[in-house]
């Protein structure tokens, strides 16, 4: 289980045809201890956010922090994918302005792909509010508060990197086939995540970075 980077995302999704022009590198922002420094020089929402971690990971319990780890998971992941169908569908835009001879066909791929990925998207938000809901450690709305903090901080981060689209034909194509390629990945990618039902008595964290352990 992991969590996954929007930038990353976008930037596989959309080898070739995504460039970033900003004071940091998307290559650089994918080395974590770079991303995160740029995050704490940059971002003011970052600050509320690890306080707010900070303090729950000190007054919740072990079962609990693995499940709100498992709801974070899948909001970020869901998140991401969004970010990047809203990117690639922007790509696409471009793409079809600048080549009309392909508008045609870069958009039904395009609408083949968000045909593919929105139902699962539609779904794992399904699971998650499910999981928010029935746990009992905390209210739904603080959970829902923390997500919103989380949401906060991405947004900050996505807007601060200036994201411009190669036209040229040659990149249309390999957004085209980037497109076949990462359908089914993300896809499963969505599919694949899971939040085990709250157990109390869980506290076992395989897999669980260390973040989300009780602190001590």
């Amino acid at each position: 289980m992991r969590i996954v980077s929007a930038l990353l995302l976008s930037a596989v999704v959309l080898s070739g045809v995504l460039a970033v022009p900003s004071v940091v590198s998307a290559q650089e922002l994918n080395k974590p201890e770079a991303a995160k420094k740029f995050m704490e020089a940059e971002n003011p929402h970052l600050k509320k956010l690890n306080a707010r971690t900070d303090e729950l990971t000190k007054t919740l319990g072990e079962a609990e922090l693995k499940n709100l780890f498992y709801i974070r998971e899948t909001f970020g992941t869901v998140r991401a994918v969004t970010v990047v169908q809203r990117d690639v569908g922007a790509a696409v835009k471009s793409c079809g302005k600048a080549n009309p001879d392909m508008k045609d066909t870069m958009d039904a791929r395009f609408k083949e792909w968000s045909d593919s990925v929105g139902p699962v998207v539609k779904d794992r938000e399904a699971m998650m509010d499910k999981a928010i809901t029935a746990q009992t450690y905390m209210k739904p709305k603080e959970i829902r508060d923390y997500l919103k903090l989380i949401q906060q901080t991405a947004e900050f981060a996505d807007k601060s990197i200036e994201k411009n689209y190669a036209t040229a034909k040659e990149d249309c194509e390999s957004l085209l086939k980037s497109m076949d390629r990462t359908q089914e990945v993300v896809t499963e990618l969505l599919a694949d995540l899971k939040i085990p039902a709250y157990d109390p008595k869980d506290d076992k964290f395989e897999g669980v970075p260390e973040a989300y352990k009780k602190a001590e």
